[in-house]
């Protein structure tokens, strides 16, 4: 009980555990207008910002490239406009689509509004290509939030998605999936 009421310390004001357990907020009577460094301070024991922790890892902001030699291609699931989540859209995509960059599509064959095969290791998604110059090279999209099936085999980007832990406070890697994308032909 010592360590989780001295857990409970704000600017040297003790927290009312019973406030706090019973799910409210603990009001705090700063002297005037609570001024950041001045009279609210960060929480941790030298009262200063830390802005490389530990706990964030060796090497928390650097950039740690994902190569897979396979897998050339980032894909990316941006939410946009009309879906934000499968459970959160407004609207649905009659088909779903994936948009791959011109050098991309031409070095795989593949025309736009041709059948596709998006794969890595984990899954494959089915649907057609849109060849466009709005996502750069060696980045494909596939749209967030799409359901099962607006895809030609019912499944959707989070079927790429890798359940890796990032270093940096443990966050998850979902824009790190690597794939690749062939032309399905009428014998596949």
């Amino acid at each position: 009980m010592r360590k989780v009421t001295e857990a409970l310390q704000l600017n040297q004001k003790p927290a009312i555990l019973s406030t706090l357990t019973a799910g409210h907020n603990q009001q705090y009577d700063f002297p005037g207008t609570p001024i950041q460094f001045g009279s609210v301070l960060p929480r941790t024991s030298d009262q200063k910002a830390h802005l490389t922790p530990t706990v964030l890892g060796k090497s928390p902001f650097r950039y740690q490239p994902v190569k897979k030699e396979a897998y050339p291609l980032a894909l990316i699931s941006p939410s946009n406009n009309k879906m934000i989540s499968s459970i959160l859209g407004e609207f649905n995509y009659p088909e779903l689509r994936l948009t791959i960059h011109p050098d991309d599509a031409a070095a795989r064959n593949i025309q736009d509004g041709e059948t596709v095969r998006v794969f890595n290791e984990l899954g494959e998604v089915i649907c057609r290509a849109q060849v466009s110059t709005r996502i750069r090279a060696g980045v494909v999209a596939m749209p967030k939030g799409a359901w099962r099936k607006s895809s030609r085999n019912g499944f959707t980007s989070t079927a790429l998605c890798p359940a890796d832990i990032n270093e940096v406070g443990g966050g998850a890697c979902f824009n790190d999936a690597r794939v690749e994308v062939i032309k399905v032909t009428s014998n596949e």
